[in-house]
């Protein structure tokens, strides 16, 4: 069966991952769903914004957890992650 921190971590992902648009669009987008943002000078909805800077800071931090998962384990690299 699944173990307990498993489907804890799961269950924080699938929290984060249902509420990010609602935050975006009521708290960042006011409620206006035709919101734009200036992002380095190009105007695009908050949702398209948040997950590309999210997945540019992704995309370059994962050399470093490389590093890291070599220097100590991958468990241990994993759990500073989270």
């Amino acid at each position: 069966m699944f173990s307990r921190p498993y489907v804890l971590n799961w269950i924080s992902f699938d929290l984060l991952s249902l509420m990010l648009p609602f935050y975006l669009l009521y708290w960042l987008g006011q409620g206006d769903m035709l919101a734009k943002v200036d992002l380095f000078g190009i105007r695009m909805v908050p949702e398209t914004a948040t997950f590309g800077l999210l997945l540019i800071s992704a995309t370059l931090t994962l050399p470093l957890w490389n590093i890291v998962a070599q220097k100590v384990s991958k468990r241990f690299a994993y759990i500073l992650g989270m």
